[in-house]
């Protein structure tokens, strides 16, 4: 039988979980997904267009509470094994960048009737970074307009583009040809 809920409710399925006694509590963490969010998003730069999915997890906690250490070390675990923003990948052809797991820490239980809301992240030394935001900020970081490990705008640039163009070159006997160049940054 797993550990309790201290706040909120149980899905009928997490509320089986945590009352089957035939399930180890001393090795068990039951923890539930709070929000998944999924952005589609057209993007146009020098290069041409192309289609960018971005995920994330959120695991929002209500009242200040923050994430205990048991939950924390499988939050941690779930982050490290699926967050790879910097080098996407690509499922039935769409490009995805997948920015693992951030934590919200609110006083009240919605950003609306909270006077502090905290975003966190976790750092290389596998502790969480807390940061003050605001509802704004919150919003742009859900709709991936900014960077959820700096909170600096999310650009999308492409890193190491390049550049196809024809150009005409006059050869040794006089006549013109076509030619391919390649222009990386």
């Amino acid at each position: 039988m797993t550990r309790d809920r201290i706040y909120g409710e149980d899905s009928a399925f997490s509320a089986w979980v945590r009352g089957n006694k035939l399930l180890p509590a001393a090795e068990i963490v039951a923890t539930d997904t709070d929000l998944w969010i999924h952005r589609y998003k057209t993007h146009i730069d020098s290069i041409g267009v192309r289609n960018l999915q971005s995920l994330i997890m959120i695991e929002a906690k209500t009242r200040g509470a923050k994430p205990n250490s048991s939950q924390q070390d499988t939050l941690l675990k779930i982050h490290r094994t699926i967050a790879n923003p910097r080098q996407p990948i690509y499922v039935k052809k769409q490009l995805i960048r997948n920015f693992g797991v951030a934590c919200l820490s609110m006083s009240g239980t919605t950003p609306s009737n909270s006077e502090l809301m905290q975003w966190g992240r976790f750092c290389g030394d596998d502790t969480i970074d807390w940061k003050i935001i605001d509802q704004d900020i919150l919003t742009e970081l859900l709709r991936f307009d900014r960077h959820p490990d700096t909170l600096g705008k999310n650009t999308f640039r492409r890193h190491h583009k390049t550049r196809r163009l024809i150009t005409e070159e006059i050869q040794p006997m006089g006549f013109v040809t076509d030619v391919l160049v390649i222009k990386r940054s």
